[in-house]
């Protein structure tokens, strides 16, 4: 039971332990909230209640007062510009909140959103570098102005930003500012997806690829021509080599991708996308082209400026079309929410996979950390708060290239690694900034804590050597003891009912092996691989009968597939 009612950190000594700036929880009988008459507020249940008539303006808003015990104070927030709100609300609001400092400027520029739903949750908008008010009125006449952290008097609610007119009530548990009153259960999921997109001018490495260690391939992309027929590079060979070695492995055809605005091909997907007809014809075709391929889903890659009228009716239908032939979707969002995205086609995708990258770029001369841990927590949290998506459909996107400040251009992990291994293991070398091994372990970690899975953009770029990032995400998660693909090493994840082969019709003995064994069955074998202790193929043929002699001691792990597709995993001890 919580019995503090207001705390604002005054004492260096307590500042060392906590990261709590300031926090009410509406049980000392004060109520800082400035109602209006259209927005009114009042306390119960220690609860603090917003009651909405209708009739509030687009930008109407109420002010909160930071307070001590009733008397208005000014908090510094420099540390840790975060406000946290647990809240709740009927007919489902959008609850814009801003700082407001001591000279009347506010957080207008940037504007964090929540969408609140029916049942309480814990929302997080953090200002960290959005501490901009964008001069739309007030004090800040020619914008931006930099709000003061360290003189934060109040925060400004504004309820329906852009539209108002909320009828309906809103409870608030507590405000705090800094740091969170309670901590968010860890999802830590058994079972995580790794999805990776691959370009089709990547297509010619798709050989050097661990397809083991990728439970879901986004093949990438599909566009309409001028006629509207739905054009992709071939891709039959890509689907050989993901099978070969992962014949679990979910395929996908991916749509649209980062297309420039004013490409013709943007104005063909405008045009599908606001036509129904047109949006009909196409649904038709992508749905015939993912059952002639055999194909599991479609990945919806349209971004920014192609996110036009028509997006959402287009997420629906699609939906619909491919629920029949039980296919998946999905999609592909930076830290956006699109104006013609609505919550309803939001959530009919079955995951989101989050951009989270190209957060800063050379386009803004800046040279800094594009794709930061940091950044890649706002994104969870965007998509957790204003999305109003539970962490198990999310999937955090992590950047296998960088930024070349000093020539302006992209460059991939793999040609880092190729100048010097040793770039494995950095984030940055001089003015080239991208992802190295251990900010890729600690971004699994944080999906593992946080969300359903990792996205990679993109395979080709990785290192196909000792340094691949793919390995070091799936070796994270075996150590995690998530199932992945539950192939190589990560086979040690599964439960002991998947891992062993207890089938009366199959037997692998000696096990214990000092040279040779062998399976026993009266199912066809398609094929038999063995992987090493760090998941690497080390073996493969179509024979009941191996020879380990020359392996060294050691755990490896079996994978049989019979020509029916099934699959069957085992550990296998080398004496």
């Amino acid at each position: 039971m919580r019995t503090t009612l207001l705390f604002i950190i005054l004492l260096t000594s307590i500042h060392c332990f906590s990261q709590v700036i300031y926090n009410d929880e509406f049980n000392q009988g004060i109520n800082s909230f400035q109602s209006t008459t259209s927005l009114t507020t009042s306390l119960n249940n220690n609860n603090l209640t917003i009651n909405g008539n209708g009739t509030s303006g687009a930008w109407h808003n109420i002010i909160y007062d930071f307070h001590n015990s009733g008397t208005n104070t000014t908090i510094n927030a420099s540390s840790s510009p975060k406000i946290y709100l647990k809240i709740k609300a009927e007919n489902s609001p959008v609850i814009r909140v801003d700082f407001v400092d001591s000279n009347g400027y506010s957080t207008t520029q940037f504007g964090l959103t929540a969408a609140p739903t029916s049942e309480f949750q814990i929302y997080e908008l953090n200002y960290t570098d959005k501490l901009l008010d964008g001069g739309y009125g007030g004090p800040c006449t020619s914008g931006p102005c930099n709000v003061d952290a360290s003189q934060l008097v109040q925060l400004a609610f504004y309820i329906n930003p852009g539209s108002g007119s909320y009828f309906g009530t809103i409870e608030i548990e507590w405000i705090s500012i800094g740091e969170s009153l309670e901590v968010e259960p860890s999802l830590q999921l058994d079972n995580a997806k790794v999805v990776g997109y691959l370009p089709d001018y990547r297509f010619g490495v798709s050989s050097q690829i661990e397809y083991d260690k990728v439970t879901h391939l986004m093949l990438c992309f599909a566009n309409p021509d001028a006629s509207g027929k739905l054009i992709m590079t071939d891709f039959t060979q890509v689907v050989q080599d993901a099978t070969t070695l992962n014949p679990n492995i979910k395929i996908f055809i991916s749509l649209a991708g980062a297309l420039n605005h004013n490409s013709p091909t943007a104005s063909y997907w405008s045009n599908i996308l606001s036509n129904p007809t047109q949006r009909t014809n196409f649904i038709t075709q992508i749905v015939n082209f993912v059952n002639t391929h055999n194909l599991d889903g479609v990945d919806i890659d349209l971004e920014f400026d192609l996110v036009t009228v028509g997006y959402s009716d287009f997420v629906l239908e699609l939906d619909t079309a491919l629920d029949v032939f039980n296919k998946e979707i999905s999609a592909a969002f930076p830290k956006v929410y699109y104006d013609n995205l609505t919550q309803t086609a939001l959530e009919t995708f079955d995951f989101v996979n989050l951009m989270a990258y190209d957060g800063s770029g050379f386009w803004d001369s800046n040279p800094r950390q594009h794709s930061s841990f940091a950044f890649a927590d706002e994104n969870v949290s965007f998509w957790k708060t204003t999305g109003n998506l539970n962490g198990e459909k999310l999937v955090l996107g992590v950047p296998f290239y960088g930024h070349n400040y000093n020539n302006n251009q992209y460059v991939t992990y793999g040609e880092m690694v190729a100048i010097n291994p040793s770039y494995a293991d950095s984030d940055n070398i001089g003015n080239t900034y991208y992802n190295g091994r251990p900010t890729i372990e600690d971004k699994v970690e944080l999906a593992y804590d946080k969300v359903g899975g990792i996205m990679i953009w993109e395979l080709g770029q990785d290192s196909f050597t000792e340094y691949s990032l793919l390995n070091t995400i799936h070796e994270k998660y075996t150590a995690l003891n998530v199932t992945t693909t539950g192939l190589g090493s990560n086979a040690a994840t599964l439960s002991s009912d998947e891992l062993t082969i207890a089938n009366n019709d199959i037997i692998v003995y000696p096990n214990p092996v000092s040279d040779i064994f062998e399976i026993k069955t009266t199912k066809n074998i398609k094929s038999v691989h063995i992987y090493n202790s760090i998941g690497k193929l080390v073996h493969s043929n179509n024979s009941k009968i191996l020879d380990l002699s020359n392996f060294n001691q050691g755990i490896y792990f079996l994978r049989m597939i019979t020509v029916d597709n099934e699959n069957y995993n085992s550990k296998i001890l080398k004496k």
